[in-house]
Parts: C-alpha cells; sequence; structure tokens
C-alpha cells in the first residue's frame, strides 16, 4: 500500500529519471522541449480516483487511499501540477521531473522512508532507487527537480508548468514537439523502419516473388507517408481526463503538422465535409460509426495504382484455378474487372463516405449501413449476374426478390435465407430466417442484414437527409455495452448476465469516440462513460467471485 501512495506523489519522478542512461549529456534549455509530460495537481488526482473507484463499485478503494495518501503528500503544494519533460542532444535525451514543492525538509523525510537517506553534494541530494541507481533531487524555488544525470539539473526552467500549458484539464498527457526532434533523431528512425521493411521483403522474396513485389509497391507508398509525417510533425498530444461533472473519462490524441506542410493541407480538404450517412448514427443503436474523408489527387493516383497491383495479381491466381471452368473464370473475371473499376472510379470522386449500425433488441436484430460508391449501378449489375449463377443451386427456401421495390432513388432487392431448425443459437438471434436487402442509388449503396423489417434501414437514409454534423466533425460512433449484455441476456437466460443487465438499466453505458480537424491537423476523443465504467467494474467483481475471491479492502 505504502508503494501504491507513494506513487500518487513522487513515482513519476523516480521511475523517470530511472529510465535513460546515465552517459546523456548536459542539455540546453531554449525553448520548449521535444517532450512534455504533465500531471494533474495531487489533489485533482485524488479526487478523480475516487470517483473512479466509486464508479466502478469499489469506493472502499478510493476512500482508504485518499484517507492515507496526506502523509506523502506533505512535500507538495497539492493544487499545483507535476509533471517531466525531456530535451534531445543528437541521440543522447535527457529527462528532468519536476514537482511543486511546499516543503523540502518534509520532502527529505517522505523519500528518505521509501529509499533511504540521501547523499548530498552541494545543492543537490542523492538517492537511491531500489536498482541501485543514483537519483538526483535539486529544491529551486517553488519546484523539486529530479533526473538520474546531475547533468540534467542545469539551466533549469524557472517556471517549467509554462511549458504543460494546454495540458491542465488532464489528468495525464504527454505532448511531443515534433519540430525539437534533432533531424539525425529522425534520420535513424527513419532508416531502422527502412531496415524493418527491407528485411520482411527479403524473408517474403524466398517464399513468394510475385507476393514480395507487390509488398514492396504497398510498403513504398505506406514509407513515402510514415516519412511525410515524422519530419512534418508540429505537435502531437496525448491525454487522459477523469471527468466526475461529465461523469467518464475522455482520451484524447491530436496530430499537427507544420503550416503548409502535406498533412496540413490534408485536413484542409475535409472543411467544410458533410457526411450523406449521419442518419446511421442512431442513438438507440449498439454500435454505430460514420466517417467521411476527402483525399488529394496525389493519394488518390497512389490507391489507384495500388488496386492495379492486387487485382493484377488476384486474377492471374483467378485463371490459374484448376478447379474453374472456362466459363467461371470469364464471368469472375468480368465481375472482379467491375468491382475495381468502381472501387477505382469511387476514389477518383476524392470521397470516402460511409455509416452504419448494429441494432440489437427484441424486435429488430440488424446490421445497416450505407456507403458512397460511383457507378453503384454497376454493382448492381454484378449482384444480378451472380444471382442468375446461383439461384438454380440455392438451398430449398432461399429467395432471390430482385426489383422488389423502388423508393426515393434507391432500387432495392431481397434475399430471404431460412435458419435451419437444427441452427438453434442462430435462430435465438436472428428467428427463423435473415433477410438480406440491398439497395442501389445512382451513387450509393445501403445494405441491410439480420431479423425484421427494412425499417431500421430506412428510417437511417430518411434521418440522414437532414442529420448535420458538429462543427469540424468527420468521424464519430458509440458502442453500448449496456445494450450488448442486455441482449445477450435476453438470448441466453443466464442468471449473471441478467443480473448484469439490470443493473445497467437506465445508465449511459457508451463508449463514445469523434473525429474533428483543428487548425493544421486532427483531434480525435474516446469517452467512457460512467455506466461502461460501472459495468467494467461489476464483471470484474463478479469474476473474482465466481473464483472464489473477494474485492480486495
Amino acid at each position: 500500500m505504502k508503494k501504491i501512495l507513494m506513487g500518487l506523489s513522487l513515482s513519476l519522478a523516480v521511475v523517470a529519471a530511472s529510465l535513460l542512461p546515465s552517459a546523456a549529456k548536459a542539455q540546453s534549455n531554449e525553448g520548449a522541449p521535444a517532450i512534455v509530460v504533465s500531471m494533474a495537481t495531487a489533489k485533482e488526482q485524488l479526487d478523480d480516483f475516487g470517483y473512479l473507484t466509486k464508479a466502478a463499485g469499489q469506493a472502499q478503494i478510493g476512500g482508504l487511499i485518499q484517507l492515507m495518501a496526506g502523509d506523502f503528500l506533505r512535500p507538495l503544494d497539492t493544487n499545483r501540477t507535476m509533471g517531466a519533460y525531456v530535451t534531445l542532444d543528437q541521440f543522447l535525451p535527457s529527462v528532468v521531473a519536476f514537482m511543486p514543492l511546499k516543503d523540502k525538509d518534509a520532502l527529505v523525510e517522505v523519500v528518505s522512508e521509501q529509499l533511504g537517506d540521501p547523499e548530498y553534494d552541494g545543492d543537490y541530494m542523492i538517492f537511491t532507487s531500489p536498482e541501485g541507481d543514483d537519483i538526483y533531487c535539486l529544491p529551486k524555488g517553488e519546484w523539486a527537480y529530479m533526473s538520474n544525470m546531475k547533468e540534467s539539473l542545469t539551466g533549469l526552467p524557472k517556471d517549467p508548468s509554462a511549458w504543460t500549458k494546454g495540458l491542465e484539464d488532464y489528468n495525464v498527457a504527454v505532448r511531443v514537439n515534433g519540430q525539437n526532434i534533432p533531424a539525425q533523431m529522425k534520420q535513424f528512425a527513419i532508416s531502422a523502419m527502412q531496415e524493418g521493411f527491407d528485411e520482411m521483403l527479403n524473408e517474403l522474396e524466398q517464399v513468394d516473388p510475385d507476393q514480395a513485389e507487390l509488398q514492396r509497391e504497398l510498403n513504398a507508398n505506406s514509407f513515402e507517408q510514415m516519412v511525410d509525417l515524422i519530419n512534418d510533425m508540429d505537435e502531437l498530444v496525448l491525454g487522459m481526463e477523469v471527468d466526475a461533472e461529465d461523469s467518464g473519462i475522455h482520451m484524447d490524441f491530436t496530430f499537427t503538422g507544420i503550416e503548409g506542410s502535406q498533412m496540413a493541407e490534408q485536413i484542409d480538404l475535409l472543411d467544410g465535409a458533410e457526411s450523406r450517412f449521419l442518419g446511421f448514427l442512431m442513438d438507440d443503436s449498439a454500435i454505430n460509426f460514420n466517417a467521411i474523408t476527402k483525399m488529394a489527387q496525389a493519394d488518390v493516383t497512389q490507391l489507384t495504382q495500388m488496386i492495379d497491383s492486387v487485382a493484377e495479381q488476384g486474377l492471374n491466381e483467378l485463371s490459374a484455378d484448376p478447379n474453374m471452368s472456362p466459363m467461371e473464370k470469364e464471368v469472375a473475371t468480368d465481375i472482379v474487372n467491375t468491382l475495381i473499376e468502381v472501387g477505382k472510379a469511387t476514389l477518383e470522386t476524392g470521397t470516402i463516405d460511409l455509416g452504419m449500425a448494429v441494432v440489437l433488441d427484441d424486435e429488430t436484430t440488424a446490421v445497416v449501413g450505407g456507403a458512397h460508391v460511383a457507378q453503384a449501378k454497376k454493382v448492381e449489375n454484378a449482384v444480378k449476374t451472380i444471382v442468375g449463377l446461383v439461384k438454380d443451386d440455392a438451398p430449398p427456401g432461399v429467395e432471390f426478390n430482385l426489383d422488389a421495390e423502388k423508393k426515393g432513388g434507391i432500387n432495392y432487392h431481397e434475399i430471404v435465407i431460412p435458419v435451419p431448425p437444427f441452427e438453434e443459437e442462430i435462430q435465438e438471434i436472428v428467428g427463423d430466417e435473415v433477410v438480406v436487402w440491398l439497395g442501389v442509388a445512382e451513387d450509393a449503396l445501403y445494405f441491410s442484414v439480420g431479423k425484421g423489417d427494412r425499417s431500421t434501414l430506412d428510417d437511417a437514409i430518411a434521418e440522414s437527409k437532414s442529420a448535420k454534423p458538429k462543427d469540424n466533425q468527420y468521424g464519430s460512433g458509440h458502442l453500448d455495452i449496456g445494450k450488448i449484455v442486455q441482449y445477450a441476456a435476453m438470448i441466453s437466460g443466464e442468471p449473471q448476465l441478467d443480473a448484469m443487465a439490470a443493473s445497467m438499466q437506465g445508465k449511459d453505458t457508451r463508449m463514445m469516440f469523434s473525429s474533428s480537424t483543428v487548425e493544421n491537423g486532427a483531434t480525435s476523443r474516446l469517452t467512457i462513460q460512467e455506466g461502461f465504467i460501472t459495468a467494467v467494474g461489476e464483471a470484474a467483481a463478479q469474476a473474482m467471485e465466481a473464483f472464489g475471491g473477494g474485492v480486495p479492502f
């Protein structure tokens, strides 16, 4: 327990200082460092930890930690942030942890209880870690600085928290300043990456030369994009925030490129982009997803070339298949070529746009979706060709209802597949039959697979006509664990699932994500709602009980 509490206040400095080799040289701290780690105030960390343990049904753990933490936090100003920063000199990093100091004597006392009494070298205190490494501590003004290298504790900033501006809301955050990473280090990373690609290709060349050549082309495109990301990165921020007011946890990922870079220009293409499939973000769905992206012509060219390479190899393998007749090969080749044409035509529009949802309840079990597809009628013709080939050999009871209905500029086709009586588990999920709908518009395809009528798909399409995206948002979705557990309980009848489903009733049990553009970059957020945390906590408690354990404390 003491080690846990120590970690709340001081282990950041100890661990960070122990990560790097002692041979690193002193650094100049002019300007922001390459990497900054920020942690919220100790008071906020404890409050948030208490909230999380309460949400997970283990409030006693949070209460105990808060009760016992006071002594370990005596040296610190619990209303100011702490963190660490890393500066780089060629290939030699230097890390310094900083803590908001309130009482120097208390700091010596608390750390000594864990690591033993320090030695002194002027103003420097030297502690010895459990692994036998020296840890240097230098109290200076309102801060205590720590490092595993004495040389790193020179040229210290007067106020290191200035480098954590914008990260204060996060419990833990890391900011990487891409332009402060030395060019030699970037080149080293690029060279190492290239060597990894080459080694993989050499191994593949010995097994399948044709596949190796295709992989070489794919790698070349990927490698070029990764090099651009490394060289053009301005800032990368990873942050985790426990938000009791919003009842959940937020995890953010933000990546920005330098102004005028290829990445910044790519993001600019998304300005004003509006998806045509926002209606699939149904609140009552167990899972939903929507995304739109815009591509520059250079990216379109690379992707179409990639498709040509993959298609050529696939068609060669199809042509050489000894199990297919000449007529079957001809039909299959025509269908594949059609799909390739449609894929390339869609890419040429420069837009990828789609949405989908999974609905699970006592009346409907369905997966529905839609996507922007250029020359969608060609896909429709290919489907009709396939149906014509397999219709006579289909299992008894399968119905093919082509051109079943036209509605709102969409031509619908229906396939009904009976579920055999002996497939009891499948019948529990979808009933006596699976119904497949394919909708074909001028430049879009829609589908529905599952139990129930087509109303879920129709509702999503209708909602998409009026739905508007949030400002600058180009992707979003959610996974609702409560709906999934409740559905599983309904079809299984398991008592444990019934209990979990009942406990989640009326709670927000979603895990949500969203992606939006920012200036010269993009940001993504994953939000875990309180109900999701509660569900995980209850599942963990049940698992421990099942194994004869119990919740500690």
